[in-house]
Formats: C-alpha cells, sequence, structure tokens
C-alpha cells in the first residue's frame, strides 16, 4: 500500500505543472496602420542611449554607483552560497556572513536571485549607495536565497561586521580581478 501512495505523490508531482497551465487562447495582435504623423514623431525620438560594454566601474570614478550585497552570518543554510543576478547573468555568489561591492556604471539594472522569486529593478544614480541583504529561505528540497533591498542607514551597519567574499565567489565576468 505505501508503494502505491508514493508512487501516486510522484505522479502527481510530475503532472501539476501541466495541469496547472492556463488554457487561455492569445488573440494575434491587429494590424497596425501607419500614418504620416506617427512616422514623424518616430524618426524625432531621442536615440536610446545604449548601455555600456561594461557595467563595472573603477572605486575612484565619482560617476560611479556603489552596490552592496551582503548575506548576515546565520546557523540556518551557512553552508548554501545563493546566487544573485545582474541582467541575467550571475553576479555573485553570497557565502554566509560576507559582503561584496561592486561600482556600477549609472543605468537601470534587473536584480534578481537565481531562482527568480526576488529581486529588485533599480536605476542606478552616479554617487549614490545601494544595500541588497541576502536571507536564506527554506523550500521544500532544498533552501534558496531571497533579496530585500535595505534602507543606507540599515545596510551601511550592517556591513560593518562582515568579511569580504571571498573573489573566487565573484562569476561576472566585468567584475572578476584578472
Amino acid at each position: 500500500m505505501r508503494h502505491g501512495l508514493f508512487v501516486l505523490f510522484v505522479f502527481m508531482l510530475v503532472t501539476a505543472p501541466a495541469f496547472a497551465q492556463s488554457t487561455e487562447t492569445v488573440a494575434p495582435p491587429e494590424p497596425q496602420t501607419t500614418t504620416a504623423a506617427t512616422e514623424t514623431t518616430a524618426t524625432n525620438a531621442p536615440p536610446e542611449k545604449p548601455k555600456p560594454s561594461s557595467i563595472a566601474t573603477a572605486a575612484d570614478d565619482p560617476d560611479s554607483a556603489t552596490v552592496y550585497v551582503y548575506r548576515p552570518k546565520a546557523f540556518v543554510g551557512w553552508a548554501l552560497h545563493p546566487t544573485l543576478m545582474v541582467d541575467g547573468k550571475d553576479l555573485v555568489n553570497i557565502a554566509n556572513g560576507t559582503v561584496w561591492s561592486g561600482h556600477f556604471a549609472p543605468g537601470h539594472y534587473v536584480f534578481q536571485m537565481d531562482d527568480k522569486r526576488s529581486g529588485a529593478e533599480l536605476d542606478l544614480k552616479a554617487g549614490d549607495t545601494y544595500y541588497m541583504k541576502i536571507e536564506i529561505v527554506t523550500g521544500f528540497w532544498k533552501g534558496g536565497g531571497k533579496m530585500t533591498l535595505m534602507a543606507k542607514e540599515q545596510g551601511g551597519l550592517e556591513v560593518k561586521t562582515l568579511k569580504p567574499l571571498p573573489e573566487k565567489e565573484v562569476e561576472h565576468p566585468d567584475f572578476k580581478k584578472h
């Protein structure tokens, strides 16, 4: 009897996502008509400013934004190193009781945990400092990280007691030391 319940449980786990998918149909987009007025406004729009080839800047660059990523020391999940991503690329694997700081070119960035359940979209401004706290949350099979954007006053105090993140935990090529 136990074997049969286990097989049923596994079957439900495997097939549940398939049943949960929406069966809504999406109508195709309507064809758009172009008029002379819309053409002139589209050509007069300023071109989008391209992102720099490297998002990292020098520490002494006054036009950079400083981002601190930290994880307070805790017993829960002490061996886990959750990954923080920036614009879809791995940034750092944050170890227990460590802090990492990076200098970014001003602009729009999306910071997310690797499971994409928490994060923030930020417009980094030159001269500003941002603090992102990573905490471990428990899961069914394994734990993961949760990112919270912190106030400067609290984040600045919390990072003072932490160790620097080892260089081997930095994943993003723009921030690796050569």
